[in-house]
């Protein structure tokens, strides 16, 4: 006995041996000749000369094996019987002759099965008998003749059926009849086919009876006069109308009725009804077989059929299986005696079979007998302990055993060890069941409804029940990259992505014995452990290989393509650019090629082979890395020859519908179509997503009800005008579409930028802060727009400021750059959006500085406090000033006080416009933001020149005697002080739509041009003019030493007062103009104090310090407490003889 026993270990071990190494050998073999997905578990194995079925076990880890184009001729049974884990299975476009029946007994979890494009010519009945599952069969383009009733029965999950271009010329009655799912039938290009009215009925019958619409498409031949049909005329197979005399069911039917195995002639019933089936119920009680015939109606029988589905394929005991057919005596042949039935199926006296690991043979009395074949399985029963678990090892030995024996197989438990917090046993198992899942399932059934586990407080969730052997989670590094294997049970290989291709690593069985036993019983002998199997060094070698890649790019570069091959090709390249972010600068050139080779075929092909393959295969290679353009750039101009194939498919694309639109990753484009007669503008809407982006095309120019929702996306505008008044007659006629394209990135125009390129090294202070937005009317250059294009950026990095609308430059003879030549900032929305228009059609984007510290973010908020709070100070200061010298009549009639009190009062606006404009709740509306902006330039302008008139009245005090002019001077100066400025921002308004004024930064104000135009040159002319009258007046100053003493003196004071006003009102903006390089900070505060602060320096000097004001307010005050006091001296008189006037009376 134990010689017997050791023996059968050897044996058992050097099978597991063999086997392991065979499904080594296997997978090297399958997988390095077909494409291996172990995740998505597909095994695609097209052309590949096969000429007959691959034979490996690591097959059965996949459920989709694709066999197409290969040399297949023949199916051998044996090895096709392996497949019974596949739910989808192409063995189209072989050499198959004639399909048999049991091909596919064992492919029970089948859903799709395609056998098209083959040689078939015989379909054995029942060939198809046993796919259950089975929903969509295609036989296109085989050499079928005839369609027999019996070749298409039970299968009960069918909803496609493809029979096209098979040569069919005749259908039999009832074919389709036993197919209760059928939804669609491809009869097409059957030529000179005669079927009949049974497809026209049953497509009647399916509809009336099951409210479901059949679909049969296909012509078919009339046999007999059919309506108005001669014979031999085609007519749709879908005319029920000319059918209307046809029965799908024979009237008056005979079935078989009797029990047992053997009936006689008489056990025969003529079945009642419209509708008859004859029902045969075939079950299985002991392995003892029970059949019993009797009549049915049609929808009776299917629905029984349907339902007895999952347990006619289990065929355990207890279960029925039901079969249905049309026809007399159809179920007679069950009842013969000399055959078996099982599951339905007639077997012949001799004929063997498999059946739940049992080897089973139909005897000559028509019963079946099986022999059950022991089955040795082994599982790992792990319990995690936690620190309140007492319960001992070898009591839950015991619970194990007690709880196994209830089941009817023999098991033995050992107690292995404790790994870690877990307790590791095994479990022997011989079982009469073959099928280790079920196995499994009852072990582990069986333990997690166990009352002992329970009551030893051993919870469910702490056991595990292992069924293989594994090779642990493990990690490994190759050149800075980490590797994290997971989990993979012995003899399956495990693969994971690397690089250009992929890393694979193999999982054996430990193939020699330990050296040494552990003495430790925490540590488990390695025969316990679930862990057996020992990770093999990984294979890396495929991982750099780009040279299979180049191979491929070649090979599709020198293909022939043409319309019709296109869509295999742009397939292949697809799958190849999946490695795109590996390749290198060859294989970069070599892609691009092949867009260009595929560009003439854009208006030849359906637009959505280009919109799903071409543009995918775009976006893809956009993923390689940034190094590896600039390195294909230098080598063959690559990112401009890529842009060229962006910029060309939409124009090329055929334009069926109004407008077309594709979003990928990396880039997106829309086309629309264009009326000049009925076109009212055009919307596009780009909105990019972490991994995906979205792309709208809206038919007007202006949103409308969709304004609120298209501030969530970056678009891009045009208006109705640029059709009708833009383009001349001819552009006109040949504008019939509008392009639209997007990118997420800079980075294939960054590249074409030399400059860029060579910078790359040092950190830019300038970047794109937005996605590329782009707009054209193909052929036709749009330019020096009357009504300007609108293009919204939402900003990606909110670390910068500076905004400038720009677009692509590529002049001639020049490098290409971006350009704000004709584009300007209409509204900008700090940190959020920015709203650009532009007078051109091309590439817009987003320029902006990078901040390069946070010390600038903080210099900003503390400039900001300092202006507001000056400007609040300024303000009271200067109404203070205002309603001195208007109420002082001593003050006012001088022409300095009028002239002095117009620049306070301009000054006063200016800085309530700053206070109460300059805030983010008064710019959010654009109208509002305009409008700030427009008057602050206004006032500004108007304190200017209050300025330079002020310089004016000291140029001619000194130089003419200028009594004669005051009464007319103040008149004429403030019509030009007012009315001047007037004219400029009237102006400026009325150049660009008012899109000069917008949001900069975070204030309203003048864009780039207009500032320097409108604001900066006016200013600029003013300053100068003061700074040469004062210089002039200093110097006439100097030379006045012949004059009285007295009014030289006088004169002196009025020009230091005037020197002193020009320096307040004026040169400290010279401030301005030496904020640069280092010194920027400092000047930039001394600019926000002196200049925030000015309306406080003229009150301090004009109401405070001169001597003049004081003396004059001085002898107001004195007047003013004289004219009290002179007050209560006539109020107290008065009082008096009012007194003396009411006494007299009295007396008298």
């Amino acid at each position: 006995m134990l010689r017997q026993s050791m023996h059968l270990k050897l044996t058992i071990a050097l099978v597991l041996c063999i086997g392991v190494l065979f499904e080594i050998g296997a997978y090297s073999d399958i997988c390095s000749k077909c494409r291996c997905n172990t995740v998505k578990k597909t095994a695609d194995c097209q052309k590949n000369q096969f000429v007959s079925l691959p034979k490996s076990t690591i097959l059965k880890v996949f459920e989709h094996l694709d066999l197409g184009e290969n040399n297949i001729k023949n199916i051998d049974i044996e090895i096709i019987q392996t497949y019974s884990h596949l739910k989808k299975l192409n063995i189209s476009y072989n050499k198959l002759q004639n399909i048999k029946r049991g091909f596919f007994q064992r492919l029970t979890l089948l859903e799709e099965l395609y056998l098209g494009h083959n040689n078939i010519s015989t379909i054995e009945d029942g060939s198809f008998a046993n796919l259950l599952q089975l929903k969509k069969l295609n036989l296109r383009g085989n050499a079928l003749s005839t369609i027999s009733s019996r070749i298409f029965p039970h299968l009960l999950s069918l909803t496609y059926l493809d029979l096209s271009e098979s040569q069919i010329k005749e259908i039999e009655d009832g074919a389709f009849l036993f197919l209760p799912k059928i939804t669609e039938i491809d009869l097409r290009s059957n030529s000179n086919m005669v079927c009949g009215c049974h497809l026209p009925a049953l497509v009647n019958y399916t509809k009336k009876a099951f409210a479901r619409h059949l679909v049969v498409s296909g012509i078919c031949y009339a046999q007999i006069e059919i309506g108005h049909h001669s014979q031999g005329d085609p007519w749709d197979i879908s005319q029920y109308t000319y059918c209307s005399h046809y029965t799908l069911f024979q009237p008056a039917l005979k079935c078989q009725s009797c029990e047992g195995s053997i009936c006689n002639d008489s056990a025969v019933t003529s079945c009642p009804g419209y509708k008859p089936m004859c029902m045969t119920n075939v079950s299985i009680t002991d392995d003892t077989q029970k059949v019993v015939g009797s009549c049915r109606t049609y929808k009776e029988c299917i629905e029984t059929e349907v339902n007895t589905r999952k347990t006619c394929q289990s065929w355990a005991d207890g279960t029925d299986c039901v079969s249905c057919c049309s026809g007399s005596l159809c179920n007679k042949h069950y009842f013969d005696g000399r055959k078996c039935v099982y599951k339905t199926i007639l077997l012949e006296t001799g004929q063997t079979f498999e059946k739940s690991g049992s080897q089973c043979e139909c005897q000559e009395n028509g019963n079946i007998i099986c022999y059950p074949k022991p089955w040795n399985f082994v599982f790992h029963f792990v319990y995690r302990r936690n620190s309140t678990s007492k319960t001992a090892s070898q009591e839950i030995v015991e619970i194990m055993e007690k709880e196994l024996s209830k089941l009817l197989w023999i098991f033995r438990v050992e107690y292995c060890g404790l790994l870690k917090d877990k307790e590791i046993f095994t479990i022997n198992c011989t079982s009469s069941e073959s099928n280790v899942k079920d196995v499994w399932t009852k072990i582990w059934k069986a333990f997690n409804n166990s009352q002992e586990f329970q009551d030893r407080g051993i919870p469910k969730n702490s056991m595990m029940l292992l069924r293989e052997t594994f090779c642990d989670e493990d990690t490994t590094s190759n050149n800075g990259e980490t590797y994290n294997w997971p989990i993979t049970a012995v003899g399956t290989p495990a693969t994971l992505p690397c690089r250009a291709h992929i890393a694979t690593r193999i999982c054996p069985a430990r193939t020699t014995p330990l050296l040494q036993t552990p003495t430790s019983q925490d540590m488990p002998s390695p025969k316990c452990s679930p862990f057996t199997g020992v990770w093999q060094t990984p294979d890396m070698s495929q991982c750099n290989n780009t040279k299979e890649i180049t191979q491929k790019l070649e090979h599709l570069n020198n293909q022939d393509i043409n319309k019709r091959n296109i869509p295999k090709v742009v397939k292949r390249f697809s799958n190849v650019l999946r490695k795109s972010e590996h390749f290198k600068k060859e294989e970069i050139g070599l892609s691009i090629s092949l867009l260009e080779k595929l560009l003439p075929l854009v208006p030849k092909v359906p637009a959505a082979t280009t919109l799903d393959n071409i543009s995918s295969c775009v976006n893809d290679l956009m993923n390689a890395k940034e190094d590896v353009w600039a390195d294909a750039e230098q080598a063959n101009g690559s990112t401009s020859r890529i842009l060229k194939v962006i910029e060309a498919i939409p124009e090329l694309i055929p334009l069926k519908e109004q407008h077309v639109t594709v979003s990928y990753p990396n880039f997106g484009f829309g086309v629309i179509k264009v009326d000049k007669d009925t076109f009212n503008g055009v919307t596009s809407t780009i909105l990019y997503g972490n991994h995906e982006a979205n792309t709208t095309v809206l038919n007007s120019s202006h949103p409308g009800q969709h304004e609120q929702d298209i501030k969530k996306f970056n678009y891009i505008s045009l208006p109705k005008s640029i059709l009708k008044n833009q383009l001349s007659t001819k552009e006109r006629l040949n504008a019939s579409r509008i392009v639209f394209s997007s990118m997420r990135d800079d980075m294939l125009y960054r590249l074409r930028n030399k400059n860029a390129i060579l910078s790359s090294t040092s950190k830019p202070k300038t970047k794109i802060n937005s996605h590329i937005i782009s707009a054209s009317i193909p052929k036709i250059s749009v330019t020096d727009l009357d009504e300007p294009v609108t293009i919204s950026f939402i900003l990606l990095d909110k670390n910068t400021y500076n905004a400038r609308c720009v677009y692509w430059d590529e002049a001639p003879g020049r490098n290409p750059q971006w350009s704000t030549a004709g584009c300007n900032i209409s509204y900008d929305d700090p940190g959020k959006r920015v709203l650009c228009s532009c007078n051109h059609l091309t590439n817009f984007a987003l320029l902006m500085n990078v901040y390069q510290k946070e010390v600038n973010i903080k210099n900003t908020e503390v400039l900001s406090a300092i202006s507001n709070a000056g400007c609040g100070i300024s303000l009271a200061c200067l109404v203070l000033t205002i309603i001195l010298y208007v109420s002082l009549k001593n003050l006012w009639k001088m022409l300095f006080s009028k002239i002095l009190v117009s620049l306070c009062v301009s000054l006063a606006i200016t800085n309530l416009i700053f206070i109460a404009g300059m805030q983010a709740h008064a710019v959010k509306s654009i109208v509002i933001c305009k409008l700030v902006a427009a008057l602050l330039h206004y006032f500004l302008l108007v304190s200017f020149m209050w300025m330079a008139i002020e310089a004016v009245h000291l140029l001619l005090n000194i130089v003419v005697c200028f009594k004669t002019f005051e009464a007319s001077f103040i008149m004429r100066a403030s019509i030009l002080a007012w009315g001047l400025p007037a004219f400029i921002v009237i102006l400026t308004l009325s150049i660009n739509y008012t899109n000069n004024y917008t949001r900069v930064a975070e204030v309203c104000w003048l864009s780039k041009t207009p500032f320097y135009a409108a604001l900066l040159t006016p200013v600029g002319a003013i300053l100068a003019f003061n700074i040469i009258t004062f210089v002039y007046a200093f110097v006439r100053i100097a030379m006045m030493q012949n004059f009285n003493h007295a009014l030289k003196k006088a004169r002196k004071v009025r020009v230091l007062g005037v020197v002193g006003l020009s320096l307040l009102l004026g040169f400290t903006w010279v401030i301005a103009f030496f904020s640069i390089d280092k010194a920027a900070e400092v000047f930039q505060y001394l600019f926000a104090i002196f200049n925030t602060l000015q309306g406080t320096f003229i009150f301090i000097i004009y109401c405070i310090y001169k001597k003049d004001t004081r003396d004059i307010v001085s002898q107001f005050i004195r007047n003013q407490r004289k004219n009290l006091a002179k007050k209560r001296e006539d109020t107290y008189d008065n009082t008096r003889t009012e007194g003396g006037t009411a006494e007299t009376v009295l007396q008298n």
